[in-house]
């Protein structure tokens, strides 16, 4: 019968073995001699500040096996406003931001103000470009108006999201005065994309966990709507395993692993899970600052397979910024 130590080493290196490694063999070995319970709630000062950078990458394959990329890079300043029942009230602002798609051989990009695009066909006409340039200002705008405000629990999920009224109604305002824009333009940075930007932001803030201490082998389960995503009969069900302690410069953190399950809703109005043969690109890593309950860092993917045979798949990682 395995010890504790060696069942917990064999857990981390199976974990690693699925993507990037989650440790180094010498960091490996110290969380394995430093595995303990941890307390993994939320714990905040008012006033407190951090930020978050969030990278949210959406992949539309169609049925003729073409990609289109969307990627939104952005880095948030979130302040604790003060304790309130049930948590804490949290404001936050969008510092910078990246906005790209990319579709074959065409790319738009915005970033630093400025709009960029490039392709190795012929170009397309002005009035295309004029508004493409457009769209993708008006995202900048509402971002950068964009005064968010959550409420923060004490077990990492996050409720009553607000304050992303401007970006909506910049962009409405951008599209009912548009000319002519590409179809994977409307797609990515029209009405949809906005759910789906709103979507990955409630993802990357909201990560749940147990309040009270957990030891290594401790597990909990998270269902996740993912209709801002796709289609609404389908769900998400992630279980979260926690592995043991690691340490990164000065910050200490809870390592767990997540193992997401895909579920459909059927004729008969039960869920049923669905088998993925698609091989994940990497690892789904979660890790909390223990000092706090703040999110250091998370990987995570979603893959769906859609009615008219195109395939989209869903990357978000989040990461502390110091």
């Amino acid at each position: 019968m395995e010890t504790e130590p060696v069942r917990i080493a064999s857990i981390l290196l199976l974990f690693a073995a699925g993507g990037a490694p989650i440790l180094a063999q010498a960091e490996v070995d110290e969380a394995v001699h430093e595995v303990q319970e941890a307390e993994l709630a939320v714990s905040l000062e008012t006033g407190q500040i951090w930020r978050q950078n969030v990278r949210f990458e959406s992949v539309i394959t169609g049925a003729d096996g073409v990609e289109a990329v969307w990627t939104f890079d952005y880095s948030l300043r979130l302040r604790c406003l003060e304790p309130v029942p049930g948590g804490f009230s949290v404001a936050g602002q969008f510092l910078d931001w990246r906005l790209r798609l990319q579709k074959g051989a065409c790319s738009y990009e915005w970033q630093d103000g400025r709009y960029s695009y490039f392709s190795e066909h012929v170009d397309q006409a002005e009035e295309s470009h004029s508004a493409c340039r457009c769209l993708l200002a008006a995202w900048s705008s509402g971002l950068r108006d964009a005064e968010i405000r959550f409420l923060l629990r004490r077990d990492g999920t996050v409720t009553g999201l607000s304050g992303l009224e401007k970006l909506h109604a910049t962009v409405a305002e951008s599209l009912d005065s548009a000319g002519e824009l590409p179809a994977e333009m409307l797609a990515f940075f029209g009405q949809d994309g906005l759910k789906r930007a709103d979507g990955a932001l409630g993802l990357a803030l909201s990560v749940p966990r147990p309040v009270e201490q957990v030891g290594p082998g401790s597990t909990w389960t998270q269902v996740t709507d993912v209709h801002s995503l796709a289609a609404a009969d389908r769900q998400v069900r992630r279980t979260f395993h926690f592995a043991g302690l690691g340490r990164e410069r000065r910050f200490r953190f809870a390592e767990i692993a997540i193992a997401p399950a895909f579920e459909v809703l059927d004729e008969r109005g039960e869920w049923r899970l669905v088998e993925s043969s698609a091989k994940e690109e990497q690892a789904e890593v979660l890790k909390i600052l223990l000092d706090s309950g703040l999110l250091y860092q998370m990987n995570a993917e979603l893959r769906f397979e859609l009615p008219d045979g195109s395939r989209a798949h869903f990357r978000l990682s989040s990461q502390f910024g110091d």
